[in-house]
C-alpha cells in the first residue's frame, strides 16, 4: 500500500525545494550567451592589443581604445550594452574585462589564443577588477 504524504510533510517538502532553489547562485548566467559574449570580447581584446602593441595609446582613454578596437563600428559593442567594458593597458600589453555592475564576468588579453578567464563560471563572485598578470600571460 502506497503512503501519501500528509499536508505537513508536503508543505515541508515544498519549502525544502523552494529554499534549495533559492540557494543556487542567483547570478548564474546562461552558458550559451556567455560563450557568445566571450567570443565577441576576444575580438575586441585582439583589437585593443593590436592598437596597444603597434600604436601610441598613451593619449587614449578606455572608450577611445574600445572604439578603435572595433574600427568605430558601434554595432560590435551592442551585445555588451547592459554590461560594463573596461580596458587596461600596461606598456605594450592589454586586457579587456566584462562586468555586470561590480561583478567580473569575462577577462581576456589580446595576446593569447583563447579567452583567458570565465569569471561568470566561478563558484565565487569576483569583483570587477583585473586579475590577469599581463607579465606572465603576455611574454
Amino acid at each position: 500500500m502506497a503512503m501519501i504524504p500528509g499536508k505537513p510533510f508536503g508543505i515541508l517538502m515544498f519549502l525544502a525545494i523552494l529554499i534549495s532553489g533559492c540557494n543556487s547562485r542567483a547570478d548564474t548566467k546562461d552558458p550559451e550567451i556567455m560563450y557568445d559574449m566571450a567570443s565577441k570580447l576576444k575580438d575586441i581584446s585582439l583589437g585593443v592589443q593590436g592598437h596597444t602593441k603597434y600604436s601610441d595609446t598613451s593619449e587614449f582613454n578606455e572608450s577611445d581604445l574600445l572604439l578603435k578596437a572595433v574600427n568605430n563600428d558601434l554595432s560590435k559593442l551592442e551585445i555588451f550594452g547592459e554590461y560594463k567594458l573596461r580596458v587596461r593597458v600596461d606598456g605594450k600589453r592589454s586586457s579587456v574585462l566584462l562586468c555586470d555592475d561590480d561583478t567580473a564576468l569575462i577577462e581576456d588579453t589580446g595576446c593569447t589564443p583563447e579567452v583567458d578567464l570565465h569569471h561568470w563560471n566561478s563558484d565565487t563572485s569576483i569583483q570587477c577588477d583585473f586579475i590577469i598578470n599581463l607579465d606572465k600571460a603576455c611574454y
